[in-house]
C-alpha cells in the first residue's frame, strides 16, 4: 500500500510538471478589421460608391492556462489605419481608450484537443465572450487549428467574425467620426479576420 501511494504521488507530480500553458506570439499573429464608408462629394452625393479599408491592431496578447481558460487581449491604442489623424480619432472618439484601453475575448478550450492537433487543419467551433467598450457579448464562430511544430499551433477564423458597433454602444462614436471626416455613412457592421499563433510552455 505504501508503494502504491508513493507511485500515485509520483504520477500526480509528474502530471503537474508536464502541465502546459500557451502564450500568444504577437509577431506571428494578426487581427484585421474592415471599415466601409461612403465619401460625400458634391458631384456624387447622395449616391456614392462604397470604400472598404483594411485596418489592424498591432499589439495582441493572449494566454491559455493549464485548465484551458483562454484570454485574448487587444490593445485598442495600437489601432493602425495607416492614417495618423484617423488613428487618433478612433482612439479618442470611437474606442475612448482613456476609459476602455482593451478589448478582451475569453473562452474555455479543451487542452487535450489542443495538444492532439497535427499538421492537417482541424475545424472546431469556438464560443466565447467579447468585452468591448464596457459591454459584453457572446461570440460564436468556427476556427481552423493547425500544428506548426512541436510547440506551436495556429488558430485562424474560417469566416469573418461580424462585430456590430451598435451592440457595444459604439454608435455615437461612429457618428462622430462620420461628422469629423465629412462622410455620408460608415457601416456599423465590421468583419474581423485573424491568425493567432500560440506557443506552448512547459511548467518547470
Amino acid at each position: 500500500m505504501r508503494r502504491f501511494k508513493l507511485l500515485l504521488v509520483t504520477l500526480l507530480f509528474s502530471s503537474f510538471c508536464l502541465a502546459s500553458t500557451w502564450e500568444l506570439n504577437n509577431s506571428e499573429s494578426y487581427l484585421h478589421f474592415n471599415s466601409t464608408k461612403n465619401v460625400m462629394t458634391p458631384a456624387t452625393a447622395p449616391a456614392v460608391a462604397p470604400i472598404t479599408e483594411e485596418n489592424t491592431f498591432k499589439v495582441l496578447t493572449g494566454t491559455v492556462d493549464e485548465k484551458g481558460n483562454a484570454v485574448l487581449k487587444i490593445d485598442l491604442n495600437s489601432v493602425d489605419t495607416r492614417i495618423g489623424i484617423r488613428d487618433e480619432r478612433m482612439k479618442s472618439k470611437l474606442f475612448q481608450t482613456d476609459q476602455y484601453p482593451e478589448a478582451v475575448f475569453t473562452t474555455q478550450l479543451d487542452l487535450n484537443s489542443l495538444n492532439d492537433v497535427n499538421e492537417i487543419p482541424r475545424n472546431v467551433p469556438l464560443k466565447g465572450q467579447l468585452e468591448l467598450h464596457g459591454v459584453k457579448h457572446e461570440i460564436t464562430t468556427q476556427v481552423s487549428v493547425t500544428k506548426l511544430d512541436d510547440t506551436s499551433v495556429e488558430v485562424k477564423n474560417i469566416q469573418a467574425v461580424m462585430i456590430n458597433a451598435a451592440d457595444y454602444n459604439l454608435t455615437p462614436g461612429v457618428n462622430e467620426l462620420m461628422s469629423l471626416a465629412n462622410l455620408q455613412n460608415i457601416s456599423l457592421e465590421v468583419p474581423v479576420n485573424f491568425v493567432l499563433v500560440f506557443v506552448q510552455n512547459q511548467s518547470p
